[in-house]
């Protein structure tokens, strides 16, 4: 577990819960997310410094907003609830496309 603060961009926090998916399966779901970055709940701790394809639907409406991004696993640590984790990742591939999706998602919901 990472004891120092690395992130470089301020995180917004969602109003509901984004699922996480990878490899076609919910691995968690989004807490909160940066320009570089999330923050992910999940049932099952994972191993730091792992890279992972992960997809999130951003859509908050009728509209599908989906996301793909390659990611690295940079904090693992017991959750606040009983029984979850909380797992941040940072970005380390994503199409600038998806970038605008999420700047777009924080303007839109995470404020």
């Amino acid at each position: 577990m990472l004891s120092v603060d690395r992130r470089r961009s301020d995180r917004s926090n969602l109003y509901y819960y984004l699922k996480v998916i990878n490899e076609g399966n919910v691995i968690g779901y989004l807490i909160d997310i940066s320009r570089t970055g999330v923050l992910m709940t999940t049932q099952e701790p994972m191993e730091l410094d792992k890279e992972l394809s992960i997809k999130i639907d951003l859509g908050h409406d009728d509209q599908e907003k989906l996301i793909e991004a390659k990611v690295l696993i940079v904090r693992s640590f017991a959750s606040k609830t009983e029984n979850w984790f909380d797992i941040g990742m940072e970005f380390v591939a994503i199409d600038p496309v998806d970038k605008a999706l999420i700047e777009s998602t924080i303007n839109d919901i995470g404020l």
